[in-house]
């Protein structure tokens, strides 16, 4: 499990894609900045804490060459409108599609992301 705070990655990386993959990198991997020339420095000494959740982002790491870093980040930002206390009751993992506030047609783009008849948003590498 993997808790972090989806305004404050966004926030500190300015919007890149580029930057929200290396933070969300840095973060579950554990990753050190080597010398301050190290891409990941400037965003490693920030708090990324907060409420979003990925079950396993170690999966979602091992398999990321595999898909655009923008698919990528899209997962990351739609997981974090899903309800962590839904979660933790009832073990919900999806979300709505009315929830989500990326349109329709990006949803169904995205090959990390796969909407089922109930109209709800199942996430690839999260497993209930």
């Amino acid at each position: 499990m993997f808790l972090f705070s989806w305004k404050k990655i966004y926030k500190n990386s300015g919007g890149s894609v580029d930057a929200i993959y290396l933070i969300f990198k840095m973060l579950v991997r554990g990753e050190v900045p080597k010398n301050k020339y190290d891409p990941i420095y400037k965003y490693y000494n920030k708090d990324y804490t907060g409420q979003s959740f990925i079950k396993d982002p170690e999966d979602l790491l091992e398999n990321a060459f595999k898909y655009k870093r923008k698919e990528v980040v899209e997962y990351l930002a739609l997981a974090s409108y899903r309800s962590y206390t839904d979660y933790i009751m009832y073990g919900t993992i999806t979300l709505d599609v009315i929830n989500s506030p990326l349109p329709l047609h990006k949803l169904k783009q995205n090959r990390l992301l796969y909407l089922n008849p109930s109209n709800q948003i199942e996430f690839r590498f999260e497993k209930s």
